[in-house]
């Protein structure tokens, strides 16, 4: 989620910053001439002491703290949006679909309807005065539903005349990005099926005027060195269907393309998870988002700009400009030769002493049962009495009967 923080002074609008800040390393140079400044709409000059979007006191800013504005676009641009609906448009969010990214915040002015069941919105959603609005079910929106007649004390100012500013930023833009020639040429029209293509750009500012962009599961390359712009002016059909993906390469950021679908014509669609790098304007036209990824901002001003089905939208902001300068290599150090060390005799293991066997008890010799012996019957004994020849009583004797 973004952080707001007072940017201006009189004018005090309330912008939408990354937390670490916009600081952008492109040139400050536009490809088209710039959309009008607050000072042309009778608003003072932003104070512009915010350190996070500030390098140096000489840095000039654009929107809500980038350092380039390729399209002119100032406060309807990247820095300030994820979503900008120029009204009256019907916003629908439902899916589940979200809107994220560096910058995360949409704005809806007009006499528009805002509707939201399911998916999430990570900064906040600004409405006008006039918006009807209606969110639902699972729906989150982090950073809450502000309402135009809301005061901003950090801002110190509403919120509508922030979207109104912004919405006029937009329609400037309108005619300004009509102005500058074609300086590429690609053909009437590019319609890819199951292939691939790469549109090569220089350094500076390219321009291209193309009927119609049509892809079917394939991939479009726009490859272009950081700090150009590369414009491309579609006056047909935008199209991109079958997982088709418009990709960037060789250090072009996102905030430095733009497709701008000019006039009033059949809907923009992105759908079956197509995806698009970009920023993608388009003034007079519906846009549908069915699956759909865009990686920049949509700024719409048609009738209806319907997210849907697991569509996103991913904010970009100009602090990805920058591309920081290489590193001088450190001069390498000699590599110290290491004095070796000398090689531990290792001690001797000892043996361990064997544990003596136990010696095996000697099994007892079981005793022997003596053999009974039969206990012999008493011998009876008999005792006789002895008389002698004189009649007189001889002393006893025993005779043992065995």
């Amino acid at each position: 989620m973004t952080t707001r923080i007072q940017l201006f002074g009189a004018f005090a609008a309330a912008v939408a910053i990354a937390t670490a800040g916009c600081a952008g390393g492109g040139t400050s140079g536009s490809a088209v001439p710039q959309a009008r400044s607050p000072q042309s709409a009778g608003i003072a000059a932003p104070a512009r002491t915010n350190p996070l979007a500030m390098k140096s006191a000489a840095t000039t800013t654009y929107g809500c703290g980038a350092t380039i504005d390729p399209f002119g676009l100032d406060y309807a641009g990247t820095s300030c949006w994820a979503v900008l609906a120029l009204g009256p448009t019907s916003v629908s969010i439902t899916g589940p679909s979200s809107v994220g990214g560096h910058v995360d915040m949409v704005g809806i002015d007009g006499t528009s309807q805002f509707q939201m069941s399911d998916g999430t919105v990570g900064g906040q959603v600004d409405v006008s005065t006039k918006t009807t609005t209606s969110v639902s079910g699972p729906a989150v929106i982090s950073g809450g539903l502000k309402k135009g007649s809301q005061y901003d004390a950090a801002a110190g100012q509403s919120y509508q005349g922030f979207l109104d500013f912004a919405v006029s930023e937009a329609q400037a833009a309108v005619s300004a990005l009509n102005a500058p020639a074609a300086t590429l040429s690609v053909g009437s029209s590019v319609t890819l099926n199951s292939t691939k293509a790469t549109l090569n750009g220089r350094s500076g500012r390219n321009v291209v005027d193309v009927q119609n962009v049509v892809l079917n599961s394939s991939t479009a390359t726009i490859d272009a060195p950081a700090g150009s712009s590369v414009l491309i002016r579609v006056h047909g059909t935008l199209s991109l269907t079958g997982a088709s993906s418009i990709v960037l390469a060789g250090g072009i950021s996102p905030d430095s393309v733009m497709f701008d679908v000019v006039g009033s014509g059949q809907d923009v669609t992105l759908t079956g998870k197509s995806s698009l790098a970009g920023i993608l304007f388009v003034p007079s036209r519906n846009v549908s988002l069915s699956s759909g990824v865009v990686s920049g901002e949509v700024i719409v001003g048609g009738k209806q700009l319907a997210i849907t089905s697991g569509a996103q939208i991913n904010g970009w902001c100009g602090c990805d400009d920058q591309t920081p300068a290489p590193s001088p290599s450190p001069t390498a150090k000699p590599t110290a030769t290491p004095t070796p060390k000398p090689t531990a005799t290792p001690a001797p293991t000892p043996k361990p002493t064997p544990v003596p066997t136990a010696t095996p008890k000697p099994t007892a010799t079981p005793v022997p049962t003596p053999t009974p012996t039969a206990t012999p019957t008493a011998c009876a004994t008999t005792t006789s009495m002895a008389v002698s020849a004189r009649g007189a009583i001889a002393a006893p004797f025993t005779k043992a009967g065995c």
